[in-house]
């Protein structure tokens, strides 16, 4: 919807497709190590700019 033009609002977009790859990774390794200590993985989201920056 902020893409409509009646709104166009800038946004901060997260990489749903990325983030569930890095989900998927992490229960991977925990399933295969249940001893391994806990991760983070960081996932970068990007601005998506348009009329209200």
């Amino acid at each position: 919807m902020v893409g409509w033009p009646t709104f166009y609002l800038s946004t901060v977009r997260n990489p749903i497709d990325e983030a569930v790859e890095h989900v998927i990774h992490l229960l991977e390794r925990r399933l295969s190590e249940p001893a391994r200590t806990s991760e983070t993985l960081p996932i970068d989201p990007y601005f998506v700019p348009r009329e209200t920056y």
